[in-house]
């Protein structure tokens, strides 16, 4: 663990410096020393972390120009932070926990205000229902925080985290904070799934079915999977990059196989194929399902990170920093 510790301080800056690699001297002696010390590490993080290590493997083979240094900074960003968590010592863990959980407390009691505020200036009920979102983007993001949020919360900071998910209304939300329940208390899944069915029905009787979204969800994964076919098998292994879900969302718009333009795919496992290719996808399952072994059944982060987890496969929470965060320093904490 020692020799990867040394070298953080150089792949953090690596970013910095290999910016315009090709011929010359001393650019190309540069270039290449700095590419070994991040292939060094990578193979480092991968004996103690195998999935992650391989995703870091495939985001340096788009390592050919400063178009893939964003990418790379963010990871190193995460596992930076990862790593930081496992260190932590257990005695602060539930600090931590109870400080994710007052976070997305002051996020519920924000939405509140913002859904009073809108009743009181007399909007429609969509516009009263869509305001429920505190300053973490919209509704459903928020629901996915209480869903992460309430396997860690004591039972009196359970309370206002299940009025966030009322409140958010989010179909992805409530699956997930379900999942999280029967992986917190397994031998109550048939209440748990009780009361999920008498939420869904509840859920329904003021929202129909997002029929709308879920088709366009299920358009975005065949048109990935098209492309994906008549790519070669390097594009098929490593994916196509960065960014490249975007770029094709604006093709796909402009031949009208979509109705909008979509940023990401509203699924995290299909755009991180696309994206990152079938060895990303493989190492994002390898990681995912390694801390959900370790941390086992029972555990509430492990609930908590199978919510988000469960989200993932509805939306696109592993792509917004305020809630990846939180899952990467419950994930180093179950890793250590």
């Amino acid at each position: 663990m020692l020799p990867l510790v040394l070298l953080l301080p150089l792949l953090a800056l690596a970013p910095f410096f290999c910016t315009d690699a090709g011929p010359g001297w001393p650019s190309m002696v540069r270039d290449r020393l700095l590419l070994v010390l991040a292939w060094s590490g990578a193979i480092a993080l991968t004996w103690t972390e195998p999935g992650l290590g391989l995703f870091v493997a495939v985001v340096l083979c788009h390592w050919r120009s400063p178009k893939g240094v964003g990418a790379l900074v963010t990871v190193g960003a995460g596992i930076a932070l990862f790593l930081a968590a496992r260190a932590l010592p257990g005695e602060w863990f539930p600090l931590v926990t109870w400080a994710i959980v007052i976070s997305v407390v002051v996020q519920v009691v924000l939405a509140i205000i913002q859904v009073l505020l809108a009743i009181a200036a007399g909007q429609t009920w969509h516009v009263v229902r869509e305001s429920a979102r505190g300053t973490v983007g919209n509704r459903v993001v928020l629901g996915c925080l209480c869903a992460m949020a309430w396997p860690l919360a004591t039972i009196w900071w359970v309370a206002p985290l299940l009025v966030g998910l009322v409140l958010t209304r989010s179909f992805s939300a409530l699956v997930a904070a379900g999942v999280a329940a029967v992986v917190l208390w397994p031998p109550l899944w048939w209440l748990v799934g009780g009361l999920g069915a008498l939420g869904w029905m509840g859920m329904q009787y003021r929202r129909p079915t997002p029929v709308a979204g879920m088709h366009s969800r299920v358009v975005l994964a065949a048109l990935c999977w098209k492309q994906m076919r008549r790519a070669g098998w390097r594009d098929r292994l490593l994916g196509f990059g960065s960014g490249s879900f975007f770029r094709s969302s604006k093709w796909w718009m402009s031949n009208r196989q979509t109705t909008e333009l979509f940023k990401h795919a509203h699924n995290d496992a299909v755009q991180v194929g696309f994206e990152w290719g079938a060895l990303g996808l493989l190492a994002g399952v390898l990681f995912v399902g390694s801390l959900l072994w370790r941390g086992g059944v029972g555990d509430p982060m492990t609930a908590a990170l199978a919510a988000v987890a469960v989200n993932a496969l509805f939306q696109f929470p592993l792509h917004l920093p305020h809630v990846l965060a939180p899952v990467l320093v419950l994930a180093g904490m179950i890793g250590r």
